[in-house]
Formats: C-alpha cells, sequence, structure tokens
C-alpha cells in the first residue's frame, strides 16, 4: 500500500478528499466566524493536502484566509487563533486533539472555537470530552462502487483502477 493508502495495480475506491474541502469550507462559514484555521498531522498526507487545498480555496472565495497548523506544539498554535475561530481538522483523530488541547488550556468550545472532523468515526466523536462535528463520507456509495468493481473484476471485465466516492 503507498503511503496516500491506494493499492498500485488494483482497484480500489476512494473518499474524494476534495469535496471534503469544500463541505467544511460551507459549514463553518455558515457559522459566520471570524476566522478560519485547519489542522492535520504533519507531515500532511497526500489526502489532508487535498482537503486543506479545497478548505482553503472556499474559504478565500469567502473573502477569508486560513491558518494553518504548522506541527509542532498545538498548545501554542491553538493560543495565536482569534476567538471565534472555524477550525476544520483533517480527522476525527486530529479534531480530538484539538478539543481536548483547547479544553486544558481554557478556549471554550464552542464559543470561542468550533471544530469540525472529518470521517465520522462515532468511537471518537461521541465519546471526546465534549461532542465533536463531523463530517461523515457516504460509505453506503463506497461499497456500492466497491460491490460493481468487484463484480467487474470476477466477471473478467475491465474496470477502472480507481472510483472516487464524494457525495456527502
Amino acid at each position: 500500500i503507498s503511503p496516500s493508502g491506494e493499492c498500485p495495480g488494483y482497484p480500489f475506491t476512494a473518499h474524494d478528499s476534495c469535496v471534503t474541502g469544500r463541505i467544511a469550507a460551507r459549514e463553518l462559514a455558515k457559522l459566520d466566524m471570524d476566522s478560519f484555521a485547519f489542522a492535520s498531522e504533519t507531515p500532511h498526507p497526500s489526502w489532508a493536502e487535498k482537503r486543506l487545498a479545497t478548505f482553503r480555496d472556499a474559504i478565500r472565495e469567502y473573502g477569508r484566509d486560513v491558518n494553518i497548523f504548522p506541527g509542532g506544539n498545538l498548545k501554542a498554535w491553538l493560543r495565536t487563533l482569534p476567538k471565534r475561530c472555524g477550525i476544520f481538522a483533517a480527522n476525527d483523530r486530529m479534531a480530538e486533539k484539538i478539543v481536548a488541547t483547547a479544553k486544558s488550556i481554557g478556549i471554550a468550545i464552542p464559543d470561542d472555537m468550533t471544530v469540525l472532523g472529518c470521517d465520522d468515526d462515532t468511537r471518537i466523536c461521541e465519546h471526546a470530552e465534549i461532542s465533536i462535528s463531523s463530517i461523515r463520507p457516504d460509505y453506503v456509495q463506497c461499497a456500492m462502487l466497491a460491490a460493481n468493481m468487484l463484480s467487474s473484476v470476477m466477471e473478467g471485465k475491465k474496470t477502472e483502477t480507481c472510483r472516487m466516492f464524494g457525495d456527502v
């Protein structure tokens, strides 16, 4: 498996991270936040880079810029963000870290900072110190695409090597 999670030479389905970035921007912009930020583990995996790129582009359409977590000290970075900041975390694990860290330094969630994760991992989102809102990829669509691809392979038909799913 490659660093991006893809299996070269084998058909696979993948969540369209570009769609996720646009959805995150739309949802956080609806909340009329004063500023926006993006956080991911560093270095950013390729899927996180795609989420960041489309999130940043969409936020710029709202006339704003995005503060990007550079890695390192999460507490120090969170302290630099203005209040009423909407943070898009590349995944729910990162969202959980942000929420726990913010709470430990007295940043009020959701009053001072709103955090939006991705993947809708209920083990994380529902059991975090403060429940986490998360973008849920359409895993049913993913399963349907994968089943269709498998059926084609089993019938000896050619199939795409990758099918993206993204309608969330």
